[in-house]
């Protein structure tokens, strides 16, 4: 009977591994299946993103019967209003105006947000595992598909079209060097901090190094200053935050010295004029200069300046039907959303939706450093959240389908687990009598961990 309960249990396990695994390629757009659907099919395209949509809102019904206490369930009930946002704006435009170019594709970026709930009440039943797992497979997936068109350009690597979210393309050439764009560029620094946290712990498998390597390669490919110095940073705070648990000591401080000289050496060549040479023909790619920053502010002036200025604009923002033209130069590119993830925000939805977005974003970051500051098994998944706040600041991170996943992902694990953490645990302790009688003792966690010590 027991072997039956332990069968039984296993493959309750592999079940919600597999299910989780496969809801995340879904959401991230692993496959490049909407890529594939538009080279032949619009129709089929679209209606792909709306089965992605339609599962997102399903997901989103566990919100009304997921346990959970209110100081919890607060900050995962605004991401979910802060996913139906384009919904909102969808109903509202269809009343004033008919449908607009624009509405649909938000539905698409924001529906990860109204999964929250799905990934609590996963980590509630089987703590932050079946989170990571599907994390690293989607970071597997997405690392041969980077690496691929990376060393044949030109086979597939092929330039997508605009209404594409989930294709994997060479974005231009950095000298002679390809620079290959995709989706889950975020995702895979998060599972680079998910193998070293497993690597601190003795867990890492060599299937794990492949995928570790995997990662980090398929991150290199994208040559993206920004990515790649939070993804070596954090790697870096990785290693020394994670030094209370680790198996590793003595080589925890050597490796994140490793990494921060690593940081500042690339630093200081890049400011001098030994890559000249190199850098003549890779535009800001291999130098610090703003040219890039200096882009994205003149795309925030021509996108305020479209706007009416009204109480209404500022309160509820302008819409996802208003574009502005990507760069000055070129008119022909129009978007309805700004490389600063916040400001884009303000922009689109008004400071109601950055309120909605900000009270999901700082419980979840005041949770998880409390959950650190006690045990540091949570530790990869609040860097992790760390990442994207930070990355919103100069990235398109809130309006991206991928970078959304990413981040529920992240609030979920810090939720669930602070949830799934027991006030106190129940052991058995001998009576005082020299008898072999036992008692209950409800206990601490200090106290337990003294007791097996």
């Amino acid at each position: 009977m027991s072997a039956r309960i332990a069968s039984l249990e296993r493959q309750s396990w592999v079940e919600r591994q597999t299910t989780a695994a496969a809801f995340t390629c879904l959401l991230g757009g692993a496959f490049g299946i909407h890529a594939f659907l538009v080279a032949r099919q619009a129709i089929l395209a679209n209606a792909w993103l709306l089965l992605v949509v339609l599962l997102a809102f399903m997901a989103a019904a566990m919100t009304f019967n997921t346990r959970l206490a209110s100081a919890l369930k607060r900050p995962a009930v605004s991401l979910v209003v802060f996913g139906t946002l384009p919904l909102i704006d969808f109903f509202s435009a269809l009343i004033r105006s008919g449908v607009q170019p624009g509405i649909f594709t938000y539905l698409y970026k924001f529906a990860p947000y109204l999964t929250v709930f799905y990934w609590i009440a996963v980590v509630q039943r089987g703590g932050v595992k079946p989170l990571a797992s599907a994390v690293k497979f989607y970071a597997a997936v997405i690392s041969i598909r980077q690496i691929s068109v990376f060393f044949l350009p030109g086979i597939l690597g092929q330039r997508v079209q605009d209404s594409v979210y989930d294709g994997t393309f060479v974005y231009a050439l950095v000298g002679d060097v390809p620079r290959v764009f995709g989706p889950g560029a975020m995702l895979l620094t998060l599972a680079a901090y998910l193998y070293v946290g497993d690597w601190l712990r003795g867990r890492l498998t060599s299937a794990g190094f492949i995928g570790f390597a995997l990662a980090v390669g398929a991150s290199a490919t994208t040559l993206t200053r920004g990515t790649i110095a939070v993804l070596v940073l954090g790697i870096a705070v990785t290693l020394v935050a994670g030094r209370r648990e680790s198996r590793r000591s003595g080589r925890v401080t050597l490796s994140a010295m490793i990494c921060l000289l690593t940081i500042g050496a690339l630093l200081a060549l890049t400011r001098s004029g030994s890559m000249d040479a190199v850098a003549s023909s890779a535009g800001d790619r291999l130098s610090l200069d703003t040219t890039t920053f200096n882009w994205r502010y003149s795309q925030i002036e021509r996108a305020f300046l479209r706007s009416d200025g009204s109480p209404a604009a500022l309160l509820f923002g302008v819409g996802t039907h208003t574009f502005i033209s990507n760069d000055p130069k070129d008119h022909h590119l129009q978007v309805n959303e700004l490389h600063f993830s916040y400001v884009s925000i303000l922009w689109t939805f008004g400071m109601a939706g950055l309120a909605l977005l900000l009270g999901a974003i700082v419980p979840a970051l005041r949770t998880g450093w409390k959950m650190v500051r006690a045990s540091p098994r949570t530790l990869e998944w609040f860097i992790g959240l760390c990442m994207f706040i930070v990355l919103g600041i100069y990235t398109p991170t809130f309006t991206q389908a991928d970078s959304a996943l990413g981040l529920t992902l992240c609030i979920a694990a810090m939720l669930g687990s602070t949830a799934r953490q027991p006030r106190g645990r129940v052991v058995l302790v001998r009576c005082a009598r020299e008898t072999n009688r036992v008692a209950p003792v409800a206990m601490s966690e200090k106290e337990t961990a003294a007791l097996h010590e």
